[in-house]
């Protein structure tokens, strides 16, 4: 009896000790996880002077035995670092922030900081006219761009003016209020935009973007209101409706860049949508025969024109309905007017004062014929159709009435 005891405590003792060099196998395997690599995060940050950030260190691989690292900054005159990987912005400049494992020295991770000691913001513009129940988005930008470009909004008057957490304001009635974009990161940083409010029954000069009459032999790109235009390609100076004036003919593949910078507007945040454009233009049998392209929105003018002269003089496009039943007359002086409210499904195509064509088909908000906010083309189109000799052009930022279009007249 004590015999088999003493061999029943042996045999446990043994189980005991082997179970013992098992585990101390295990801890000395889990011990050797080599560390393999290391990544910091944010791996490049902007901070004001005296802003702080804390970076983060994660060793791989995650098992590793020994995941502690040290930091170190390159020059503490812009930036320090403590042992737990708090930054500190001391002065403008650029630092890179380092980070090492201990267990394998030859893995470093580096956060670029960069220290600015101010910064400003601004707006796509400093004023603004438009009509009641208008709407225009406006662009906040933080200089330099490495800072958030985050801002809040607020109107001075919002009785007259609205604004939303998209800078899209909203004209409610007619008065003078300034919006103001403020920086998230100090709220001393600000741009403003002082916004006028009338009725729209205003003079449609008031509205006026752009005005360009070809009158200067020396630059065909002059602006009497508005932007220059900017050509590519060439263009001959020509004789006018009234031959008293001047007017100019577009070589081949040559065309017009309008700046009109009316910005996004109608609802939308991207495009211009409400607009009215003028011209006035006459096209040779010859070149209704191998139809004229009006107008372009396309980017860089690239793709077919949005409105086309067909052979027979007719105005459309079958994108959007069709053509109209009357049109212009070959080797004669047209006022054409594109006048467009696309939030409001509105497309309208006048030959001298006439309405000759309605939209009926892809005419919504931000549609093909909404235009880039700053720019729209006229003339030879990417596709390689002509476009017609221009004597007048005229752009508003509203879409003018059928009256308003009618005053503008004949040619």
């Amino acid at each position: 009896m004590c015999k088999n005891k003493l061999f029943t405590i042996a045999l446990t003792m043994c189980a005991i000790a082997l179970g013992t060099q098992s585990c101390s196998e295990d801890s000395d395997s889990q011990e050797n996880v080599a560390v393999t690599g290391i990544t910091v995060t944010p791996d490049k940050k902007t901070l004001l002077e005296g802003d702080t950030v804390t970076l983060v260190a994660d060793i791989f691989p995650a098992q590793a035995s020994d995941k502690s690292v040290t930091w170190q900054s390159n020059d503490t005159a812009i930036a320090t670092v403590s042992d737990k990987g708090l930054v500190r912005a001391v002065a403008a400049g650029e630092a890179n922030i380092t980070v090492t494992s201990v267990a394998n020295s030859a893995k470093t991770a580096t956060c670029v900081i960069t220290v600015s000691s101010t910064f400003s913001v601004s707006l796509n513009a400093s004023s603004l006219l438009i009509p009641v129940e208008a709407t225009r988005t406006l662009r906040a930008t933080i200089t330099p761009e490495s800072v958030s470009q985050e801002v809040s909004w607020s109107s001075s008057n919002t009785g007259a003016v609205t604004v939303d957490a998209h800078g899209v304001i909203t004209a409610v009635a007619p008065g003078t209020a300034t919006v103001k974009a403020a920086s998230v990161l100090d709220a001393s940083r600000t741009a403003e935009c002082v916004v006028t409010v009338a009725d729209v029954s205003v003079t449609a000069s008031k509205w006026l973007v752009g005005w360009w009459t070809f009158e200067d032999e020396n630059n065909l790109e002059k602006a009497t209101v508005g932007e220059d235009l900017v050509a590519t390609g060439d263009f001959t100076l020509i004789d006018d409706p009234n031959d008293a004036e001047k007017a100019v003919k577009p070589e081949e593949n040559s065309f017009y860049t309008i700046y009109h910078n009316i910005g996004a507007n109608g609802g939308s945040e991207e495009y211009t949508n409400e607009y009215t454009l003028m011209m006035d233009i006459r096209g040779s049998a010859e070149k209704f025969a191998g139809w004229l392209s009006v107008f372009n929105t396309y980017e860089d003018n690239s793709g077919d024109g949005v409105l086309w002269i067909d052979e027979d003089g007719l105005i459309g496009y079958a994108a959007l309905g069709g053509y109209s039943s009357t049109g212009l007359t070959a080797d004669t002086w047209h006022r054409v007017v594109i006048a467009a409210k696309l939030g409001e499904g509105s497309f309208k195509v006048y030959i001298d004062g006439a309405l000759v064509f309605t939209g009926s088909e892809g005419i919504e908000l931000d549609c093909f014929v909404s235009l880039y906010p700053d720019v729209v083309y006229i003339g030879y189109d990417g596709s390689g159709y002509s476009g017609p000799e221009f004597a007048d052009v005229k752009m508003w930022s509203i879409q003018l009435t059928d009256q308003q279009v009618s005053e503008l007249g004949n040619p």
